[in-house]
């Protein structure tokens, strides 16, 4: 991070899984970023995490990487549907 910039990104575990809950409710186009920094965040808290603590950050990263998946390729439902 660059000395003087001041980004706003959710940091703990209560932060971010409030971020994802209100990512899953506007489903914004324009969080796809923040979500894909999200992932990176989560996994390296949930490698150097321990215990219980472990299983949250684990639990986090696997919520953002189905959103971010989602992002990506779609709802896989959506896209039976059409066929």
């Amino acid at each position: 991070m660059e000395e003087g910039v001041n980004i706003d990104f959710p940091s703990t575990i209560h932060s971010i899984a409030q971020f994802l809950n209100s990512t899953r409710e506007t489903q914004d186009p324009s969080m796809y970023t923040q979500l894909v920094a999200t992932l990176a965040f989560t996994a390296e808290k949930a490698k150097f995490a321990t215990g219980n603590e472990r299983q949250e950050w684990m639990d986090l990263f696997i919520d953002t990487f189905k959103m971010v998946h989602n992002e990506i390729v779609g709802d896989p439902e959506t896209v039976l549907g059409l066929c």
